[in-house]
């Protein structure tokens, strides 16, 4: 599914699920809940396969095939547009310096919301 501005901003795409999605994001009805796994939250016998999760990172075909198999066990309607997995590099330590968070008027480091401590564990 490819959205570009204009479909997003004018909702103007011929597709209705689009459509619907661009609604959802301009009215910020996004995701709602979020499983965050860690080599700190699991135990060291699955350790292999948290590192085996982390490979698909470079490999979006089969993310989205991931999506696919976790809709499917979510079942009640749900789609593969409906879950993400999200697999994000951490950040090197200079970037979480970066004053990228907005919140009002101010811009404030990573750092500041997620403290720096723990940063190198996290994956």
């Amino acid at each position: 599914m490819k959205l570009d501005d204009f479909d997003l901003l004018k909702l103007s795409s011929g597709n209705s699920k689009i459509n619907e999605l661009c609604k959802q994001l301009k009215t910020r009805r996004t995701f709602k809940r979020c499983l965050v796994i860690s080599s700190k939250t699991i135990e060291d016998n699955y350790q292999n396969q948290f590192f085996d999760i982390l490979g698909y990172a470079d490999h979006t075909s089969s993310l989205r095939g991931l999506n696919r198999v976790l809709a499917e066990r979510i079942g009640n309607g749900c789609t593969e547009f409906n879950v993400t997995i999200d697999l994000p590099t951490t950040p090197k330590i200079g970037e979480t310096q970066q004053e990228i968070i907005k919140i009002g008027n101010e811009f404030v480091p990573l750092t500041k919301i997620f403290p720096q401590k723990g940063w190198d564990v996290s994956t």
